[in-house]
């Protein structure tokens, strides 16, 4: 009889939106550099931006976004005026730097594939959150 494998946690730590002052300064160079990029490399111009509530406006927002390619979660991120959260692949989370860079943004991990409870979980609890 073969025993059913066990679930194995994604080891990540939130960082904390707004928690400290290198927080605040990574994401904010960060989404600088990303819109003059954006700008120059790819036109980038974001519309209906004046839909998304400002942060510590009540409760979060819910941004459902399916891309094409590689650049558009982070051309998604340049775009709302507040700090977002994002659900990123687990095998994104292997690598120490990349994961590190990942909790700074304010990523969590899910898993492709299976029905992720734990990463449900985690995005409610941050749209409950009165801190977005």
């Amino acid at each position: 009889m073969s025993e059913l494998p066990t679930k194995t946690r994604i080891a990540y730590t939130f960082r904390g939106e707004r928690t400290s002052l290198f927080q605040r300064a990574a994401y904010g160079m960060g989404k600088l550099l990303s819109r003059v990029l954006g700008m120059l490399l790819f036109r980038f111009h974001a519309r209906g931006t004046s839909n998304i509530p400002p942060a510590g406006a009540n409760g979060g927002v819910l941004m459902l976004t399916n891309h094409q390619s590689f650049l558009d979660p982070w051309l998604i991120g340049i775009a709302p005026g507040r700090q977002i959260h994002s659900m990123a692949r687990d095998s994104l989370f292997n690598g120490t730097i990349f994961r590190y860079l990942l909790e700074l943004l304010n990523a969590f991990p899910v898993k492709r594939g299976a029905a992720d409870l734990t990463a449900i979980r985690t995005a409610v609890e941050r749209l409950e959150k009165d801190s977005w």
